[in-house]
C-alpha cells in the first residue's frame, strides 16, 4: 500500500471569479492545484538540468554535425 503523502494547509489568495467558477463546476481545488505544482516543479527541474548541462548538449551536438554518427557505416536501413 502506498503511503499518502503528508499534506499541509495553506492560506492563498484566488480571484474571486475563478474560485466560483471552480466551485460551480466541482472542481478539486487541492488536486488541481497539486497537479500544476507537480508539473511546474517537472518543468523546471528540466528548464535547470537543460542549464547546467548546456556545454555539453551544445559539444555533442557540434560533434554530431562535425562527423555524423559514429555508427552510421553499421546501420542497415
Amino acid at each position: 500500500m502506498q503511503d499518502r503523502p503528508e499534506k499541509e494547509v495553506v492560506e492563498i489568495a484566488i480571484d474571486s471569479r475563478l474560485l466560483a467558477e471552480a466551485r460551480n463546476e466541482s472542481t478539486d481545488l487541492c488536486e488541481v492545484l497539486e497537479q500544476a505544482l507537480r508539473e511546474e516543479s517537472r518543468a523546471r527541474q528540466w528548464q535547470r538540468w537543460r542549464q547546467e548541462n548546456r556545454a555539453s548538449i551544445e559539444a555533442s551536438n557540434k560533434e554530431l554535425e562535425t562527423n555524423g554518427l559514429w555508427c552510421e557505416d553499421y546501420r542497415v536501413w
